[in-house]
């Protein structure tokens, strides 16, 4: 569940920021809200945005271990979003 709220958030940031005014520390700020109201911590390496003219981009990977009894399963997460120029 906190993949697909955090997925639909970064694509939701990410169109925003694409809007006139809008800049890379606000598409970021944005995303890390999100991540913080789920507890979802993310390496700082692993957090890609950018903005340039009317493009704007964002790549999150993080993973989560999973245990069940004696076996620890590691989840790979990645939400990554694009919107073209206008």
């Amino acid at each position: 569940m906190d993949y697909l709220y955090v997925r639909d958030g970064v694509q939701a940031a990410v169109r925003f920021a694409r809007a006139p005014g809008h800049s890379e520390a606000s598409l970021r700020r944005q995303i890390e809200e999100k991540l913080k109201e789920r507890g979802v911590k993310i390496p700082e390496q692993q957090f890609v945005t950018s903005v340039d003219g009317q493009r704007a981009y964002a790549r999150l990977q993080w993973a989560v271990p999973i245990r069940v009894l004696w076996y620890t399963h590691v989840m790979q997460f990645t939400v990554e979003h694009a919107e073209p120029p206008r």
